[in-house]
């Protein structure tokens, strides 16, 4: 399998058994068993047709509730072409619903190869309609949409031009929409085992992914987005991502990832009555997820430590000598002392800090993505990846490529990933420890040295730009500082390490600072003493239209570039590390070109410093 075809497998990415095959058949057991008796327990009606096939039924489970109940329509996944999946393979959500009067109906329909696509969401738009119809023969004023895989693309898609069809009375009474481990943009599939089934062309998979379709608002349409932590970072990202194309469409939508399950359990684990989602579902009062609120806090939390870093550290450790506990102090100082060549010998990654929940929702507060799954990494080679811009604190680096739950470390997971920053941020005490267990490490030329000179697996993120590039945050226009910065470039040519140019489009647009030349000037003078940059930066506050310290929601896209080969040289002329340089910096330009149109709004042109 191409790395391609192992984001859209999710029986890939599930945890629980020892490997995919074994995942897919405990899920066709499982529905097969739960659902086998569901007919014989609840009053139903089954095989309602909507259309001419076979498949095109509907059934509909609680006929014995009173006029006015509640109504969960359910679409079943399998990816539009799996035919041992069928409508009534998941009957046994009707189970813990019905207790609560709720009325469920299970909508089936054709399959791929034997009709196309676009065939199936007419037929859901078809079989959609007889349900609403349904709803209001029984008087129900409360009618909820859940879809599973591909059951959750489908519904979807309902909301990009099938709710214009129907009245205004039927468009009142859709009140939620659960959307579970979706595809909401279908464009890679095409690159994929998968479509060769669907046939999908650039034209049809744009038509049908409701991520670049418009969406129509049902008259106040409530949107959840519910995806499992164990799925593929792919499904959690189109789920995201629609989520906030739902809510800049109007709606009010929240994405939640549900802890310790992946994309087969989300959807068995609906018979648990005290499973999370399906408290969510019962009885139909969805209630307003707190994921959001938790992102915030963390967010806050993560940047006020790495603002206030140098006077956490110094002001926790000289109180600590002035209380009975000063001995800690003295203990620590020691090892401060024993420890002082960590930073330059390859730091101390931790995974049990790199793991904490704070680093997940400082990744999940953006929406973060990293763009080149197809990049091939060698192993056996060693890369440097240089990366741009640097913002007020480069959020898209750690979020997309360093971070314990990044993308990368999915995708990549032979690779021991550090980043290069200024040896000042090790004489933080206490804070030194938290920044060397998450992947932090000394630029300095004999710590990198040190790591390029191992065998291979080893890929150290370095910002060239450095702190000037902290002048440009918060400008539309993307300006690199790279000319004159050849550094890296020598460093690279001496190891022979392969060079990568990364990209992290809205890393400027987390925050906006304050413009003034007297403040310009002191951050110059302050910069070219110490090595920083004291930025006065701002952005939102704790509600969403205050004023404060916490940085923007903007996506964060960090693009990787084709990588450039280098010919080791101990001892490199400036010749060659010219040669190399405009080799690098052309690359970048064209990375920034290629991309620029689909992440900036109004793209200006790149400038290089």
């Amino acid at each position: 399998m191409n790395k391609l075809d192992i984001l859209y497998s999710p029986s890939y990415w599930a945890k629980r058994l020892s490997s995919p095959t074994e995942v897919i058949d405990h899920h066709m057991k499982f529905i097969t068993n739960a659902s086998a008796s569901v007919s014989k327990k609840i009053p139903c009606e089954l095989d309602i047709p909507y259309g001419a096939s076979q498949r095109q039924k509907i059934d509909i489970f609680g006929t014995d509730l009173p006029p006015g109940a509640p109504i969960l329509i359910f679409l079943h996944g399998g990816y539009w072409q799996t035919a041992e999946i069928t409508r009534s393979s998941y009957h046994f959500i009707a189970e813990p619903l019905h207790p609560h009067n709720i009325k469920t109906l299970f909508v089936g329909y054709d399959l791929c190869p034997h009709v196309t696509l676009p065939a199936i969401v007419r037929q859901i738009q078809v079989a959609a309609k007889k349900c609403l119809e349904y709803a209001k023969q029984t008087k129900s004023k409360e009618v909820y949409f859940m879809g599973h895989s591909a059951g959750a693309h489908l519904i979807a898609s309902l909301f990009t031009n099938f709710v214009k069809s129907i009245s205004e009375e039927e468009q009142v009474i859709v009140k939620g929409v659960i959307l579970m481990s979706g595809v909401f943009d279908l464009s890679l599939l095409q690159k994929t085992v998968i479509n060769e089934s669907l046939k999908l062309d650039e034209e049809v998979a744009s038509e049908m992914s409701p991520m670049k379709q418009s969406v129509v608002d049902g008259a106040g349409t409530a949107f959840y987005l519910i995806v499992g932590r164990n799925e593929s970072p792919e499904f959690i990202k189109q789920s995201r991502e629609f989520g906030r194309k739902l809510e800049s469409s109007g709606f009010k939508a929240e994405v939640d990832v549900i802890e310790n399950v992946d994309h087969f359990d989300i959807v068995e684990r609906l018979v648990e009555g005290e499973f999370e989602v399906t408290r969510r579902v019962m009885p139909c009062g969805l209630p307003v997820l707190s994921e959001r609120q938790l992102q915030t806090l963390s967010i806050s939390f993560c940047f006020f430590l790495v603002a206030f870093a140098t006077p956490i550290g110094w002001t926790l450790y000289l109180y600590l000598l002035t209380t009975r506990f000063w001995w800690l102090a003295v203990l620590y100082s020691f090892w401060w002392y024993y420890d002082r060549k960590t930073p330059e010998t390859g730091g101390r990654l931790i995974d049990w800090v790199r793991s904490f929940k704070c680093w997940l929702y400082l990744k999940d507060y953006f929406p973060s993505h990293l763009i080149n799954p197809e990049l091939t990494l060698n192993p056996k080679r060693n890369y440097l990846f240089a990366c741009f811009p640097h913002g007020i604190i480069p959020v898209g680096t750690y979020n997309n490529i360093l971070g314990y739950h990044s993308e990368f470390r999915h995708l990549y997971p032979n690779f021991k990933v550090c980043v290069a920053v200024l040896h000042m941020f090790f004489y933080n005490p206490f804070m030194r420890e938290l920044s060397l267990a998450i992947g932090f490490v000394s630029c300095s030329v004999k710590s990198l040295n040190y790591i390029l000179s191992k065998p291979g697996g080893q890929v150290v993120l370095l910002i060239p730009g450095g702190a000037s590039e902290t002048f440009n945050a918060g400008n539309k226009q993307y300006k690199f500082v790279v000319k004159n910065r050849k550094g890296f470039v020598k460093m690279a040519l001496r190891h022979g390490t392969t060079l990568v140019p990364v990209i992290t489009f809205g890393e400027n647009t987390l925050f906006r600072q304050v413009q003034n030349e007297k403040i310009r000037r002191v951050q110059e003078l302050v910069k070219k003493r110490f090595g920083f940059v004291p930025a006065l930066f701002y952005g939102r506050g704790f509600t969403e239209n205050s004023c404060g310290t916490v940085p923007f929601r903007r996506p964060l896209k960090t693009v990787l570039g084709t990588p450039i080969e280098v010919e080791k040289r101990e001892n490199p002329t400036m010749e060659e590390i010219d040669s190399v340089h405009e080799k690098f910096v052309d690359e970048l330009v064209r990375l920034f070109e290629r991309y620029k149109n689909e992440f900036l709004e109004n793209p200006q042109p790149l400038l290089l410093e």
